[in-house]
This record gives C-alpha cells, structure tokens and sequence, in this order.
C-alpha cells in the first residue's frame, strides 16, 4: 500500500481488514474473475459505519461515521437508481420511527423453505438507524471460524454472494426483526428488481411461480402488469451506467422541468423521453405518473404540508379532469364566482380560477397583488394570481373600452402555471372554461372514455369552427370550452416557456406573446406548428 501511486475520492472507505478482497478466487479453475464474496465487505462496511473500526479514508475525507450521522440507511447497488427523497415520504407516510426497528425493501421468500427467512433483495436494502445499530451488534458477535465457507443459514462470516440471506438470518437470530415489504397502498413494489422498461410488462400468470413472485400475495397488477408504485424508492438492473443518465433525465433532468435538450431521444410522437424505452408506450406512461407523483410531494412538503403524501396522491387513470376559469377578480363578478363554485365547478376534480395581479375592491379601488400593500388581501384557495401578465385588464389603450381583452396573454401564461407548478400532471384531462359557460364535467369524462381517448396522446377539442380558413389559418377550438389531453398541454406549455414579451405584438399570425384577444386562434396556430395537433370537433354519434 505504501507503494501504491493512486489517490482516492474523498468519499471512498477502504476496508482494509478485508480477508477474501474481491480479485482473488479460492478455486484454480473458477473461471470468474471477481469473487462473489460480497457477504464480507457487507457485514464489515456496516460495522465501520456504526463504530469507525476496520476501515479507514483518505485524508481530509468528510465521511461521516457513527449510527448518529443519519436516522435512515441505505445499501444500495452499484447499478441502482436511488430516490432519496422518496425515502423520506414513505417512512413519514407510515409514521416510522428511526428508533424502531425496521428492516425493509423488495422482499423474496424463496429462501423461507432453505432459510427460515424471507429476505430483502440487495438492488436497496434499507435500515433504521435502530434496526442498524443492532445488526453491526450481531456482525461483531457472530462467529469467523469458518468464513471461507458457503452460508449454513446461520449468522456467521461466510464465503459467499448470497449477503441478503445472512443479513436477514442475523437480523432474525439476535434481534427478531423481519423484513418488510416496500409497497404501495394498492400493494405495488416500490423498489423495482429489473429494468423498468422490462418489469412494467410482467404477468404472473404468463410467468409461472418463480422466485420472484414466490409466496407473493397475489394482487390484480400481478397480471395486468404495471404494478409499480408512483413514488419509488429505487429501480435496479442497470449495469450499464448510461442508463442511470437517462433515468437522471427523466425525473430530475431537462424531461421533468420540460426543458429542450439535444440529449433527448428523437421521437415522431411529440412525446419527450431520455431514452427509446422498451415496451414505450407503458414505460412512459408508468415515467409520467412517478414525474406526477413526486412534483405533487415536493408542493405538499414546500408548504409545510403534514398530510400523510403518500396516500392523498390521487388515484390513477380515471379520467381526471382540471378546469381553468380565466376570471376578473372584482365585486361584480364574485355571483358568478360563487354559483360556478357551487354548481358544475363542484363536480370538477380540480377547479381553479386564473386572475389577473390587479385585483378591485368593494370600493372600486384597484389593488396591485404585485405590490407590498396588495399582499395583505386574502384571496379564495381554488384563485391563482397569474403575476407577471404585462398588460392587465384594467389598462386600456382606448378609452372606449372598458375591459381590455388581452385575454392571450392570460391564458398562455396560465397553462404555463399549471405546468410549472407541477399540475399538468394531476390530471388527465384539462378544460378552459369561460366564467359564463356551464360546464358537465361527468360528461367529459364520459366523451373522453367512449371515443377511447388517451391523456397521453395529443387532444384537442371541442366545438370547431373554421371562418378563421378564410385568413389562411387553422381552425380553431371556441373559447367557451376547450378541452385538452395531458400529453397537450405539456406541449403546449412547452412551447409557452419560449415566449418572450413582446409589447407592441398584435400579430395572429405568429405563435408568440401578443396583445390580442384572439387566443382561440393562437391556441390553434401553436399547437398546428409546432406539434401537429389539428382541432377535433366535439360530436355525438
């Protein structure tokens, strides 16, 4: 070692009391060139965390040692996506206690018959810092007289790959900690074992009872497939470390914050992906709600929130529907804010009105929410200030107007909202609803679902109209209702977040900033040129 010219990271640990190091093989003829004896480095890499003996790092390294450095611990494998964060909202979802004990992870029981015990898979093998403490108690205990031999089933140093059957055999023997399953409410994994791309198709049934599914408790997924959880804690198989780049991508990268990126694949379905995923279509789908899941827990926890995120996450695939009221915030029009509230608006499953920064009171005065003084006003929960609009609706440029309709402006600006702050992934289906319009939410879901349409795919629709053809553009979608699938406002917004203001812009005929009040027909041109999506004219049979 003295003669060793190789500096290490700062955040390598070496084991030096190490017996069986992983080039050296006990067999002349064993044609593997790393030896499967992971067992060692695991029991005595937990001991070192726990107590600071047998290893050491180089110097000026910030390795912290010692069971008080964290409350929650993780082994997780070298071709392992980990979600940290979501580690944290699942123990707090269950109401953990780090000094609890507390063993868990994808668990197999095709070891109970040979081993007495089920096992936690080694892709993500988590600890409390209770149940950690206790197993480097039972590692510094257990016997090393034969630990050049295979695993007996009992808690010893051994030769051997199998370092979950021993940890879980030690775990059981001294301290009767059993491991627990990381799932779901509905009962899916939440640490996937395979290639995500490959797993989300698997069927039991087409599989037979192999050691995977072994004394699983059957549940519908099993058979469905897609039977992974939307808030994951780590997905496993990826030997090859470009994929943990694109799985970087996609739920914290340019995929998630809907960025452009000449990294991205190059697809012929406007859909935005890191990588061709196998099996696609679901792949993305499954990609789409974990985006979901977790931009909804970090808004939840940004606010303080303590509601138990795990469950409240909504349910998937029922054909939500999100309805964006553009509204003018003023007395006069707080009746029909009320009676839209408490007619269709009530049968929406997110209802949210989008208001312009200039806000009048009972007074007639106009208030600046921009301004310090305009902060004080309390503000309906389902109103979204759209603040930075340049042109407000009390501004006119001629005094024959009375209410400027610069309504573009607000609306792009509002879809913009929507997806920034993460909720054009809390519903499927999305409508821009005029405050005199009413509204049958049951019966858009109903439409969507009869005309077997998907969120996923491009939709827009409602009633068409074509006189704009005359002027050689696009027909377009009335602005009283206008629905859109998930996949299109994405894409929509998209597009949005590349305008820049432009003050003096009156054009229609361009997709960008204007001051018009025709967003029908800019609402058409954007989503024609740019993703070839054409309105659909809402029809019965």
């Amino acid at each position: 070692a003295n003669d060793a010219n190789f500096t290490l990271p700062k955040d390598v640990v070496v084991l030096h009391d190490m017996q069986r190091p992983w080039h050296s093989c006990e067999g002349i003829n064993d044609e593997d060139k790393t030896c499967r004896n992971i067992w060692e480095k695991i029991w005595r890499a937990w001991v070192y965390v726990v107590t600071g003996k047998g290893g050491s790092t180089p110097a000026g390294s910030d390795v912290i040692i010692g069971a008080n450095s964290s409350e929650w611990f993780v082994k997780v494998d070298a071709d392992t996506f980990l979600f940290p964060e979501n580690l944290s909202r699942y123990v707090k979802s269950r109401g953990w206690s780090y000094d609890d004990h507390h063993y868990f992870g994808h668990v197999l029981h095709h070891r109970v018959k040979d081993r007495g015990v089920p096992i936690v898979a080694g892709a993500a093998v988590f600890f409390s810092r209770a149940t950690l403490v206790a197993a480097a108690d039972s590692f510094q205990k257990m016997s090393t007289e034969n630990g050049n031999e295979e695993e007996d089933g009992t808690c010893r140093d051994a030769n051997t790959g199998t370092e979950e059957v021993v940890t879980a055999v030690c775990l059981k023997e001294h301290s009767n900690i059993i491991a627990e399953p990381a799932i779901d409410s509905l009962g899916r994994d939440e640490i996937s074992l395979f290639p995500i791309d490959d797993m989300i198709v698997y069927n039991r049934t087409d599989h037979g009872e192999w050691w995977f599914w072994e004394g699983k408790k059957r549940i519908p997924c099993h058979d469905a497939g897609d039977c992974l959880g939307d808030l994951p804690l780590a997905l496993h198989g990826y030997k090859d470390s470009e994929f943990l780049l694109y799985l970087e991508n996609e739920f914290y990268g340019s995929v998630m914050k809907g960025q452009k990126d000449d990294s991205l694949a190059k697809r012929n379905d406007n859909k935005i992906a890191a990588y061709n995923w196998e099996n696609f279509d679901r792949t993305y789908k499954y990609f789409e709600r974990v985006r979901a899941a977790m931009k909804i827990a970090a808004k939840e926890e940004a606010l303080g929130s303590d509601i138990s995120i795990a469950k409240e996450l909504p349910a998937q695939g029922k054909d939500r529907l999100y309805c964006m009221v553009p509204f003018i915030l003023a007395p006069q029009n707080m009746p029909t804010y009320e009676a839209i509230c408490n007619t269709w608006g009530k049968r929406c499953d997110t209802l949210k009105f989008f208001v312009d920064p200039i806000v009048e009171d009972d007074q007639g005065n106009f208030i600046d929410l921009r301004r310090k003084s305009g902060t004080k006003m309390t503000l309906p929960h389902d109103v979204v200030v759209v603040y930075h609009i340049y042109r407000p609706w009390h501004i006119c440029e001629s005094k024959k107007d009375t209410t400027c309709r610069n309504i573009w402006e607000k609306v792009w600006r509002s879809w913009l909202w929507i997806d920034d702050n993460g909720e054009s992934d809390s519903s499927e289906w999305f409508a821009k609803i005029d405050a005199d319009s009413y509204l049958f939410p049951e019966n858009a879901k109903k439409y969507v679902q009869d005309n077997n349409m998907s969120p996923d795919e491009h939709h827009y629709f409602g009633h068409t109209l074509r006189h704009s053809e005359d002027r050689n553009l696009p027909p377009i979608v009335a602005g009283s209702a206008v629905f859109f699938s998930r996949a299109t406002v994405k894409g929509a917004a998209a597009i949005f977040r590349e305008f820049k203001h432009e003050e003096h812009n009156k054009s229609v005929r361009k997709c960008s900033d204007s001051y018009t009040a025709s967003e029908e027909t800019l609402t058409a041109l954007c989503l024609k040129q740019h993703l070839g999506i054409h309105a659909a004219h809402a029809l019965d049979d």
